[in-house]
């Protein structure tokens, strides 16, 4: 069976997300579906009604759905002032269908309309919400204008019962209330029938909530308010059960003293009944629903100075426990719980203490997967939370609601995350795309995975690894706090991923005094700041260096604990007087500033963390790693100036500053290179006709090669990649390039180039050449691909074999001639095409990124240097423990070199371990790149750019895999293709940069160097011209049967003509490898980048086939293909460095000269 290995790296990193933060609506209510994911539900600033679904699958997460749009087109056509007034929701405890009701105003009168037995297994039927109009029908009372001050709605076991109740309008200045229960289904003919209440209650000064006594046959209305001096608290039936004509009796129930209720909430049971719940004067009464007769009292629950001036009251029970939920005059979010079975003893209820402040509204309830405490949080009225109490940590997350962004210039939000990449490989280390991972957490947690959110637990999901075997997930983080995470594969051993570890360990070395007081960080204006504030006593220090070294201790012991371990804690977690953990932390998060001290210490077989909080004492039990992390955060802020310094002191901070010479050093050798080569053209075809004989015949010659074990170890197995395109990257490096991936089709250019051409009828002789010659050279294309499509099943030597037995009988004189006729027009075109390269354009997130380091106006061509130099300059760092390019004036003349040649002389001027060997200074590329003898050193500079040449090379080629892919399936023009080419023209000049500084294989002879290079030229020019998009003159050619509108087309014909010519440089040098020893340096690097180049002729000859197919299977297959090769070229590219990394150490930055 084969085996395959699963790896990760986690940091605690800033990270990006287009998205439009969600504001909160003026009224909201959150249901869930029957697998806990949310649904809030809300009234729009623009009158509509909405929910907001939790979507896993979804880019952001949540996708806001207007629920009424379609029905107010349709019941009020072109009436433009209807709006949603008030809505009312009931989710079944048994079923978990939900009803929904709402008011709608057309601008005068109010419509009710109702929507029920919605299943709520799925979101499906929020596309496609069927609405019921009930019309206002009661035949004795028909008020003037139709106003409903209130709606409510509950479902039980023998269905919905709903409410309405209508003004009366002014009478001596005050208006009352008119109530009514609605039978949608219109049993008598009707649908409204009065409920007649006991007292008249003026439309706001009354509180009501429908529910159940115990062993009534309908849901009655518990009703409070106040009429004069007399307090009313009165339950009553809807309606006689027995005959709906008679008088349903109420109940008159009261607080003790008499007390007003200023809250009040149901809580119903499996029965049906409910429980009434109120608060008044501090105090949390409670009404059994079996003590609901006429003249009940209330039992008092609890008195604390959260229950005073209660605004909002929610309750709910499952099978285990009642929880009420309470919203105070100082806007402060509380709850307090019970098992339902102790209801009545006051001891078992847990100690209240606020969770958040600055609350303006909640909406509660108990997630139906795991148990959770969760709600929705209006903070200051303008920012929405959803926060969940995690049932196996005991801990709050805290997440705000992000809704996909409505245009693609949109700012990014920033936000602390926990980002962990997670490579499946094989045995040799290459990545397995399209594996199904198992992936799980230790807690309910929220995530996205390559960019799409999920919701994981403790049960796992599956999910499928992007092309190179990866997934990332990032974790959104207030705090230390990070879900571990468990992934698996049939195949491979299972991996825990504790993202904190790293974190953890860090604070924990500050376990001295003396190490705390030298503890600084690098804020995000790149100031140095220290972690303590000042003034901190040397008391103070010495004890929060003791505690810290415990909590580290402790950390490391639960992380390794056993089950064992786990239940003994539990056990004393759940001793009395203890405040809860989750709790306790977040209200001490949530603002408040007087914690005088904690002290951990060891009490019944558990670590005991007490907090004095403004003179009152708290004491929690930590029984898990993640409470650990908690406390440890809680400890910080009693000495940091602010918490979120404990989060930038652990935050991973990239060196934008070495990053950033990595980019400005190849962005510029860069455009040299193309300078050089567009300049080159004018002299190219003298140079391409004068070696055409000896091509000729060299190709004649190889018929008589049969054996090509000279070539060494590689000539008997097949093409395949040596190292992971992205070995040594960490979740780091790969940020920047995933936002790349995942925002590349929404670049925007600034300012399109489209340079005009001089000479309209430029291409006619190009498309004349071209229609006359293509068809002899469609059989040996024909071969070419048929040989592309097998060469994964073929050793090289076997592969080399087949090309020259191709290339033998291809009509070469044939090939010259469409070369020739292309050199003629590409000097023409090359220096206007190059203008493109300097196109403006913005990217979302990656343009937010680098406009925060300073980084304003940027080109096509600065993008891709960015996006390769960050991971070439931390793989360069990971393999020789520094950067490539420092503040050097080496670095500074190689950004101001004027040629190749001066850039080359800038390394001459360095102080090296050896001497520089003689080098030639021009033509050292491609095909004939790397050979020398085993007694030449290398400088730091030559190394430096080997190394980091081909990682940037490698690395545009992997990032090329779905963008080749996406653009032979897309039109020409469309943005894929344009990224794709410039990523190729990089890539090839990156390599070009690599072999030219360190020259390491480069042959010996000089008619096949010039060979060489004139292919490259005219490769890379042609490549140019065709991606400049200069079709707009070429159609004015004359020539009618094919005309360059068509421009990829063309382009990549053209391009398979150039692979015939590069394959005989290939095969050229591989006679000349095969005949040097096999410890010859540069030898296995040379045989590598021969092998990448091989690879790459397939991928142009398969995108070939690709582009010009109008068969949609053929297109499907050849294009994969040809995507595919770049995941090999990278990898191969990869393999050249660690080859040439293993045999020259030691490296040196070129800072140390």
């Amino acid at each position: 069976m084969t085996k395959y290995s699963i790896s990760a790296t986690s940091e605690l990193i800033k990270n990006y997300k287009q998205a439009e933060t969600m504001a909160p609506d003026a009224n909201f209510e959150a249901l869930q579906t029957t697998d806990g994911l949310s649904l809030l539900f809300s009234i729009g600033t623009d009158g509509a009604f909405y929910v907001t679904a939790e979507s896993p699958g979804h880019k952001t997460g949540w996708e806001r759905i207007c629920l009424t749009r379609a029905l107010c087109e349709t019941s009020f056509p072109g009436n433009n002032s209807v709006q949603c007034k008030l809505f009312s929701l009931a989710q079944n405890k048994h079923t978990n269908s939900i009803d929904c009701g709402i008011v709608i105003n057309d601008g005068k009168n109010d419509h009710l309309f109702v929507s029920v037995d919605n299943p709520c297994g799925s979101t499906s039927w929020l596309h496609d919400l069927k609405w019921k109009n009930v019309s206002y029908d009661h035949p004795h009372s028909r008020p003037s204008v139709i106003n409903i001050t209130g709606l409510m709605i509950s479902d039980s076991s023998d269905g919905e019962y709903i409410i309405a109740d209508i003004s009366t309008g002014p009478d001596s200045g005050k208006s009352f209330v008119e109530r009514y229960y609605i039978d949608i289904e219109k049993m008598d003919g009707l649908a409204w029938h009065s409920h007649n209440l006991t007292a008249h209650l003026e439309t706001d000064q009354y509180l009501s909530c429908l529910g159940r006594k115990k062993d009534g046959l309908v849901d009655g209305v518990y009703t409070t308010g106040k009429l004069g001096n007399d307090v009313h608290l009165i339950y009553q039936p809807l309606y006689n059960a027995f005959d709906p004509d008679l008088y349903a009796a109420p109940s008159r129930l009261r607080l003790p003293g008499n007390l007003l209720p200023e809250a009040m909430a149901t809580c119903r049971k499996q029965d049906d009944s409910t429980d009434l719940f109120l608060t008044a004067s501090g105090g949390l009464y409670w009404f059994p629903s079996d003590r609901q007769s006429d003249y009940s009292e209330a039992v008092l629950l609890f008195k604390d100075q959260l229950f005073k001036g209660v605004k909002r009251l929610f309750a709910s029970a499952n099978s285990e426990r009642a929880t009420v939920w309470g919203l105070n005059r100082s806007n402060q979010v509380f709850y307090i719980s019970c098992p339902v079975k102790e209801l009545h003893k006051a001891d078992s209820w847990s100690v209240p203490v606020p969770l958040l402040a600055n609350v303006y509204q909640i909406s509660p309830y108990i997630n139906l997967e795991d148990g959770s405490n969760t709600f929705f949080a209006n903070i200051e009225g303008d920012t929405l939370l959803k926060a969940a109490k995690s049932a196996d940590t005991s801990l709050w997350g805290y997440q705000r609601i992000i809704l996909e962004a409505k245009s693609i210039r949109a700012s990014t939000r920033k936000f602390t995350s926990y980002t962990t990449r997670i490579q499946l490989s094989d045995e040799q280390k290459q990545g397995i795309a399209e594996a199904n991972l198992s992936i799980s957490t230790n807690f309910r947690t929220k995530v996205y995975i390559n960019n799409v959110y999920y919701v994981l637990d403790t049960e796992p999901i599956e999910v499928k690894t992007d092309y190179s075997g990866a997934l990332t997930v990032v974790e959104a983080v207030s705090g230390l706090l990070g879900a571990t995470i468990t992934v698996g594969h049939t195949a491979a051993e299972p991996l825990e991923i504790c993202p904190m570890d790293k974190q953890l360990a860090k604070l924990a070395a500050l376990d001295s005094p003396e190490r705390l007081k030298a503890a600084n960080f690098t804020d995000e204006s790149g100031n140095k700041r220290k972690l303590l504030r000042d003034g901190i006593d040397a008391k103070k220090l010495e004890h929060v260096a003791a505690m810290n070294r415990k909590l580290g201790q402790e950390f490391r012991s639960l992380r390794l604990a056993d089950a064992d371990a786990s239940a003994s804690l539990q056990l004393a977690a759940a001793s009395t007087g203890l405040t809860d953990p989750g709790d306790l932390f977040s209200w001490i998060k949530s603002g408040v500033t007087s914690v005088i001290e904690s002290v951990v210490s060891v009490a019944k077989n558990a670590w005991e963390f007490v907090v004095n909080v403004a003179g009152k004492i708290y004491r929690t039990v930590l029984d898990c790693a993640e409470q650990i992390a908690a406390a440890v955060e809680q400890l910080f802020s009693t000495v940091a100036a602010a918490i979120k310094d404990v989060i930038n002191y652990l935050e991973y901070l990239f060196a934008w500053g070495d990053i950033r010479r990595t980019k400005e050093v190849y962005h510029h050798l860069t455009r040299l290179y193309l300078d050089e080569q567009i300049e080159s053209v004018r002299h190219l075809k003298g140079k391409f006709d004068g070696v055409m004989s000896q091509v000729i015949k060299s190709v004649n010659e190889w018929a008589d090669i049969t054996d090509w074990t000279g070539i060494g170890e590689s000539a008997d197995k097949k093409i395949e990649g040596k190292v992971s395109p992205l070995e040594g990257q960490e979740a780091s490096s790969m940020m920047i390039i995933n936002h790349f991936k995942d925002n590349a089709a929404n670049i925007t250019e600034q300012t399109p180039g489209q340079p005009s051409i001089e000479e309209p009828g430029v291409f006619d002789v190009l498309l004349e050449v071209l229609k006359r010659e293509g068809d002899l050279m469609s059989e040996v294309f024909r071969q070419f691909q048929t040989l592309a499509e097998s060469y994964q099943s073929l050793t090289l030597s076997e592969i080399l074999k087949k090309i020259v037995a191709i290339l033998a009988n291809t009509l070469l004189s044939t090939v010259q001639v469409v070369i020739d006729a292309l050199l003629d027009i590409l000097y023409i075109l090359g220096k206007a095409a190059l203008r493109v390269l300097d196109t403006k354009i913005h990217i979302p997130v990656v343009s937010d990124i680098l406009n925060a380091i300073g980084v304003e106006d940027m080109s096509m061509l600065d993008l891709i240097c960015w996006i390769g130099a960050v991971p070439a300059t931390i793989m360069y760092k990971v393999l020789t423990g520094s950067a490539p390019f420092t503040d050097s004036h080496i670095t500074i003349d190689l950004k101001n070199a004027v040629s190749l040649e001066e850039a080359l002389a800038a390394g001459q001027l360095e102080t090296a371990e050896h001497p520089e060997p003689e080098m030639e200074k021009a033509g050292m590329v491609h095909s004939m790149s790397l050979m020398t003898t085993s007694s030449v050193a290398h400088t730091n500079l030559q190394r430096i750019m080997f190394i980091t040449g081909h990682s940037l090379s490698a690395i545009c080629s992997f990032i090329n895999f779905p963008f080749v892919f996406a653009d032979t399936l897309q039109e020409q023009g469309s943005m894929a293709q344009k990224v794709s080419s410039a990523l190729s023209i990089v890539m090839a000049a990156t390599s070009y940069l690599g072999n030219y500084f360190l020259g390491i294989c480069a042959s010996k002879d000089a008619v096949w160097k010039g060979y060489a290079t004139t292919m490259q030229s005219v490769r890379l020019v042609s490549r140019v011209v065709f991606w400049s998009k200069l079709h707009r003159g070429a159609e004015q050619s004359s020539s009618s049967s094919l005309k360059l509108a068509n421009y990829r087309e063309i382009g990549a014909i053209f391009d398979s003509f150039l692979v015939l010519f590069d394959m005989i440089g290939t095969v050229v040098h591989f006679c000349e490898l095969a005949k040097l020893p096999d410890n010859e340096v540069g030898k296995k690097e040379a045989t590598y980048n021969e092998m990448a180049n091989v690879v790459g002729y397939f991928s142009r000859i398969t995108y070939m086939v690709a582009v010009k197919t109008s068969n949609p299977k053929v297109k499907v297959i050849s294009g994969g293909f040809s995507s595919g090769c770049h995941v090999v070229i990278g990898s191969i590219k990869v393999g050249i460095v660690h080859t040439y990394w293993k045999r020259s150490q030691p490296v040196y930055a070129i800072s140390s000269i």
